[in-house]
């Protein structure tokens, strides 16, 4: 038995990740630790490492290295496809290659780079001993003999052609044709030239082949100018050009000419049998090439020691939590550290691979994780081959089990493999199973190992006098548990689906960052709550209550985790008419549509569906319906429909289109249109419907015409109960645990108790968006924003749930007054102070100034037209779009011409509808001062529809007009109006600035 064999009878496998030394000593920009090291020998004198490597700066690497000692019977070749041009295999397929043609493969990595469009490598290519393709000057290569020595270095590459006593340069063999070159083809290339455009071609009959340091002869056959491409043929090659000098160099060729083609080099690559190329030089007399570049990525390289050991190494990359990658800088330190002295990088991205056959074993394994998901097609390969002779006879084990740490009561079988002296698989034999001490666990006669107690030992099978030893390490503890959706392998944060629906899942521990062998039996799955059912291989059952919520508690390795759990799939709103152009048609039979902006006659939100009819009687029939085409989408075969409808009091009958995937079509009446305000509409939806196809009107009332809206469709999964708005729990500022900043948190729940979806929440900070966290499993919100130095500041959380239903919660930071002379002196001190500086610094609320000092006359009362312009600069609309509104108050050709723009987008979008006299006319009422009824009436007007009323219980709330009532309630929901202290509201009392500055600062920061 040789020494190697004698000396890995087993694998090694480093299971105790220990922290090593510095990778790269002197390399500042690369310091990294080992973190794991699995250690196998392939070959005599050959091994495989894999490693994990923490880098100082960027994180994980996971690399994957074979390592030729000099002196080992293992032999370099380079396989790529069948011609040069276009000929492109992945690193499994060119295996196979090599297996079929007699080879018994070992290990391998990607080669050099190539031209994406056309395949065509960039470097120099060499296999049996001829040039395939060559290389530019100041290009490297890695050279292998046929004894297996190998080099890296430039190769300063010359090839030129004699005839005649002149001379002339060949530039490129085998690539694509390019302008002021002259190319040498040969049948290696393609089937012919690949050549597209007018230029000349010089057919050669040729005796031998293209090598390093040597001469051809051949004879011109044929001299052909054109555009067409030129067959390559066996014992022909091609000279082409066309460039004008180039073209005109050939052109001294005549048919029947002797010529002879020499290649030139450094002598080393003189008995090169296989050579491939690579891009940049990354190591030379053992120091890093400066220079190189810093961006993270897969790479591949090649290197050599001063021994003339060969090192083919691969790092994956792009990979989020398992591999960074490295730069050039990065690849050249790394090569360094491992002793090369000569290092070329090779093609990497998404072109690295790196591939085994273990021994004992004859399957080829890639062992890294490509960055695009499979593997890539590449120009060539590097491989090792072994070219021993076949024994036949058992010399050696080697036992196959998971790489990584066993949890305690975690398996695994272990596989028992043998091969001969010359490293070849053999039929294997059944061997006998030890354990070396029975408190690490138990193992049978089949391989299956039960890790038992925590420790380190050794799993051993012996067959025939064939010993092998296989390293176990056993861990009672992790770090930390996840658990994961067995469907898609993503990590589980909180469960939620219909009743009776059942999900897989499974228990992933982690040991110093990496996942320890364990199955879900290792774990106690429990679940709390009347949500369902798990059994202890991670099954989930969900149970029959809509609605119900709890957790599934996983625990094992001293951690547990919980997860939320609701039963019962949320609404989802499908059609809310706010944004772009809704899924309804413009025109129908009758019928037609558009989107009302009046935030008036919005059901919810700022915008509705605003639905015109037109019956048309037929003479001795009844009078057909009307309709309308719609494509609104529902996804998941939801079980009901909820929307709002306002009617126009006619009792027409409302039907709704429902189409399957086939295009059936069914409708189901909704509702008649009585009612002149908003209700709510429940409908059930037929089974298999995928959409939403259109709406339809019955006359079955009294109108020939008319109109209606519809507003908030929800698509659910169960009859809606009540719905409330959601709850917000908003505390904060917590200024301590990060100084500067100031941290609030929230919890928010939607009346079912379940908390919303992130859709549904946002957070301002003075007005502005602001960024936060928040978990849609436990309706936890958290988000920080630098402590202000001075004056008022708010922050609000506004949650909106599927329905429409609307709830804010805001919380004022207030800071020293900024000492600045611009400021209002009249409100020093006072309690309106904060509220007018607020307005003031966003132009929002102007005061007035005298011998150079500013008033805000907080006593003032506001006027109509103040109001009108303050709310729309407040709601930040684009004044210009309604410039061709036209007003119907009769006092409009009073207003100041600065403020028409305000008051006609006002007016359209319905913030303000003007004061009608006894005689019917409206009026604006510009510069009266407004009322606190007309107020609310005016602000609720700007705001999205959906927050709650609460009932009036002022003394005088029988003087608030009708059409007041529900902006009062609103805003006495909302904490924004209050009474006057003595029980009244005193709807028809004029309102200050003062108190506008308060009410407009709660409710629109």
């Amino acid at each position: 038995m040789n020494k190697a064999l004698k000396g890995f009878l087993s694998v090694f496998l480093s299971a105790a990740m220990l922290i090593s030394p510095s990778l790269a000593q002197g390399a500042p920009d690369w310091i990294g630790v080992n973190l794991r090291n699995y250690e196998a020998p392939l070959h005599d004198g050959l091994y495989y490492s894999s490693n994990t490597i923490q880098n100082k700066s960027s994180g994980r690497a996971e690399e994957r290295i074979l390592i030729r000692e000099a002196g080992s019977r293992a032999i370099p070749v380079v396989v790529g496809g069948d011609y040069i041009y276009n000929s492109n295999l992945t690193l499994k397929q060119a295996a196979d290659k090599l297996t079929a043609s007699g080879r018994t493969v070992v290990g391998g990595i990607t080669g050099d780079m190539f031209s994406v469009s056309t395949g065509v490598p960039l470097g120099l290519v060499i296999t049996g001993g001829i040039v395939r393709s060559s290389c530019d000057p100041g290009y490297w290569a890695a050279g292998f003999r046929a004894d297996g020595t190998a080099f890296v270095g430039d190769v300063a590459m010359a090839t030129t052609l004699t005839a005649g006593g002149k001379t002339i340069k060949i530039d490129r063999i085998n690539h694509v044709r390019d302008v002021d070159r002259i190319t040498l083809y040969t049948p290696d290339f393609s089937t012919d030239t690949r050549t597209t455009k007018q230029g000349r071609h010089v057919v050669l009959t040729v005796d031998g082949s293209l090598k390093m340091g040597g001469t051809l002869s051949g004879t011109v056959k044929a001299v052909i100018d054109g555009i067409a491409a030129e067959p390559l043929r066996q014992g022909e090659m091609v000279l082409s050009a066309s460039s004008a000098a180039q073209v005109e160099a050939l052109g001294t060729l005549v048919q029947g000419e002797s010529v002879s083609i020499s290649i030139a080099s450094n002598n080393a690559w003189y008995d090169v049998e296989y050579a491939c190329g690579g891009v940049h030089a990354l190591v030379k007399n053992g120091a890093v090439i400066s220079g190189l570049g810093t961006d993270r990525a897969p790479r591949t390289a090649v290197g050599m020691k001063e021994d003339g050991s060969l090192v083919l190494f691969a790092v994956d990359g792009r990979q989020s939590g398992y591999s960074s990658g490295m730069s050039l800088a990065d690849v050249a330190y790394r090569m360094q550290s491992l002793g090369c002295t000569y290092a070329l990088e090779l093609d990497g991205g998404g072109s690295t691979a790196a591939g085994i056959v273990r021994p004992g074993r004859t399957e080829f394994s890639v062992v890294n994780s490509p960055s695009d998901g499979s593997l890539r097609k590449c120009t060539n390969y590097i491989f090792l081959v072994n070219p021993e002779p076949k024994l036949g006879q058992a010399a050696c084990g080697f036992i196959y089990g998971p790489e990584s740490v066993y949890l305690t009561g975690a398996s695994a079988r272990l596989e028992y493999r043998e091969a001969d002296a010359n490293w070849h698989a053999v039929q294997t034999r059944v061997p006998q199973w030890s354990i070396s001490d029975e408190f690490l666990g138990s193992i049978d006669s089949t391989g299956f190992f039960t890790a038992g107690s925590a420790g380190e030992g050794f799993v051993s099978a012996e067959a025939n006098g064939i010993f092998s030893e296989y390293p176990v390490k056993v861990s009672g503890t992790i770090d930390t548990l996840k658990v994961i959706l067995e469907s898609d392998g993503s990590e589980v944060k909180g469960l939620q689906n219909g009743p009776g629906k059942t999900v897989a899942l499974r228990a992933e521990g982690i040991l110093n960052g990496f996942k320890v062998v364990s199955q879900d039996a290792c774990f106690k799955w429990e679940v709390f709550g009347n949500v369902g059912t798990v059994d202890q291989n991670g099954t989930f059952t969900y149970g029959e209550t809509v609605g119900a919520t709890g957790h599934l508690s996983v625990s094992g390795g001293d951690r547990m985790i919980t997860i939320p759990i609701t039963v019962g799939v949320s609404p989802v709103l499908v059609e809310g008419f706010e944004n772009g152009a809704p899924a309804v048609d413009a025109e129908g039979a009758g019928m037609t549509f558009r989107q009302d902006i009046s935030i008036k006659a919005a059901g919810r939100g700022m915008k509705s569906g605003l639905f015109g009819y037109q019956f048309t009687p037929v003479e001795g029939a009844e009078t057909p319906e009307v309709t309308i085409g719609a494509n609104i989408a529902l996804k998941g075969s939801p079980t009901h429909l909820n929307l709002l409808l306002r009617g126009d009091g006619s009792g027409s009958s409302l039907d709704i289109l429902f189409s399957d995937s086939s295009g059936t079509v069914k409708r189901v009446e909704a509702a008649r249109l009585w009612g002149t305000e908003y209700t709510e509409v429940q409908l059930a939806v037929p089974p298999k419907s995928a959409k939403i196809s259109g709406f339809a009107l019955r006359p079955t009332g009294s109108k020939a015409s008319g109109s209606f809206s519809l507003d908030q469709i929800v698509s659910a999964w169960n009859e809606r109960g009540s719905v409330s708005a959601p709850a917000i729990d908003l505390t904060g500022p917590d200024g301590v645990s990060q100084p500067g900043n100031l941290i609030f948190s929230a919890k928010i729940i939607g009346s079912g108790g379940a908390p919303l979806p992130r859709s549904g929440i946002s957070v301002t900070w003075d007005g502005a968006a602001e960024e936060f966290v928040y978990d849609s499993y436990t309706g936890q919100l958290t988000v920080t924003v630098p402590d202000p130095v001075s004056d008022l500041h708010i922050l609000t959380v506004t949650a909106t749930d599927v329905f429409g239903n609307r709830r804010r919660a805001s919380v004022q930071v207030s800071r020293d007054r900024a000492d600045n002379l611009d400021k209002f002196i009249d409100v020093s001190g006072k309690w309106m102070e904060m509220y007018a500086d607020f307005l003031d610094g966003r132009n929002l609320l102007p005061g007035r100034e005298e011998g150079g000092l500013r008033y805000f006359d907080p006593s003032m009362q506001l006027t109509r037209l103040e109001m009108v312009e303050m709310v729309v600069a407040l709601m930040k609309v684009e004044v210009g779009l309604y410039a061709e509104t036209v007003l119907p108050f009769t006092d409009a050709d009073k207003l100041p011409a600065s403020s028409l723009p305000a008051v006609k987008a006002a007016y359209a979008l319905g913030v303000v509808a003007g004061i009608s006299d006894k005689n019917g006319s409206l009026s604006l009422g510009w510069d009266k001062p407004i009322t606190r009824q007309d107020f609310c009436v005016i602000v609720l007007g700007a705001l999205p529809k959906g927050y709650e009323r609460k009932a009036l219980t002022f003394s005088d709330k029988g003087s608030v007009s009708a059409y007041a009532v529900e902006a009062v309630e609103t805003f006495v929901n909302l904490g924004a109006i209050s009474g006057m202290g003595d029980g009244t509201f005193a709807p028809r009392k004029s309102i200050t600035r003062a108190e506008a500055s308060s009410i407009l600062t709660n409710l629109f920061f």
